[in-house]
């Protein structure tokens, strides 16, 4: 009895090991175009097959980050009022970090999502 525990005990372990390598994150940080300061409260949308799959906000130094994100494509839309909503498509996710760096976001009446491609 106690060997079929340790066995299964080991094949949990495994398989979950093997869950959390198959996942990455992705980081950033958001500042506004014209000044080029940080922005704080931006909502940071993850999007796989055009559904909403999370959402986080920027912090006081207008970084963000998505982590255990399972591996494929994902677009990442950023919304914040006063502010242009810009859509970033293709972002890849391996088992690694993707970071974005610095995405910078206009001021301006919002007619539709600036559509930007990542490579």
């Amino acid at each position: 009895m106690i060997n079929k525990i340790v066995k299964a005990f080991i094949i949990m372990t495994l398989v979950s090991g093997n869950a959390y390598a198959q996942s990455g994150q992705i980081t950033g940080k958001i500042m506004s175009e014209e000044k080029k300061e940080e922005i704080k409260n931006v909502k940071v949308i993850l999007i796989q097959a055009s559904n909403p799959i999370d959402s986080s906000f920027t912090d006081k130094k207008g970084n963000f980050i998505f982590e255990n994100i399972g591996l494929g494509t994902y677009d990442l839309k950023i919304l914040k009022k006063k502010y242009m909503t810009k859509i970033y498509q293709g972002l890849k996710i391996n088992d690694k970090e993707l970071e974005l760096h610095t995405i910078t976001i206009q001021k301006g009446i919002d007619l539709g999502p600036t559509i930007c491609t990542w490579k």
